[in-house]
């Protein structure tokens, strides 16, 4: 259960087999997750919602995937929600995936946003995986 009005939270883990070795700081990597996870918990409805975090290698690189089952992005603000100052929040600085992004590109990384199937929002960070150390 989540915050002052304990929405149910369902979340999900799904982990290809293997190690995904990445060079990133922890603190980087821990503060993007924390910003992308928060958007998500917010997004839910007062009911609750399902997280789900999937890692996996696709080529060369670890993707880091971060999807819920809330309302997603509108078209407009979906186009803009890496920009600063943007949110679909009452309240919140609408900096979290602004900072994410930024965070996503000083490891080397990317991340994307695109609604997620039937519904929701799926984040994909993409890092590139340490060379010669694939396991």
């Amino acid at each position: 259960q989540y915050g002052p009005h304990r929405k149910n939270i369902s979340t999900a883990f799904h982990c290809e087999p293997g190690v995904l070795r990445i060079h990133v700081t922890e603190e980087r990597l821990q503060r993007l997750l924390h910003n992308l996870i928060l958007n998500a918990l917010q997004a839910f409805s007062a009911e609750g919602g399902q997280l789900t975090l999937t890692t996996c290698r696709q080529g060369t690189e670890a993707l880091l995937r971060v999807q819920d089952d809330g309302p997603g992005l509108p078209g407009d603000l979906a186009q803009r929600a890496f920009e600063p100052f943007v949110t679909t929040k009452a309240t919140g600085s609408g900096l979290g995936l602004w900072i994410a992004q930024s965070l996503s590109q000083e490891m080397g990384g990317r991340l994307q946003y695109r609604p997620a199937d039937p519904r929701g929002a799926l984040f994909e960070l993409r890092l590139p995986q340490a060379e010669g150390r694939r396991a």
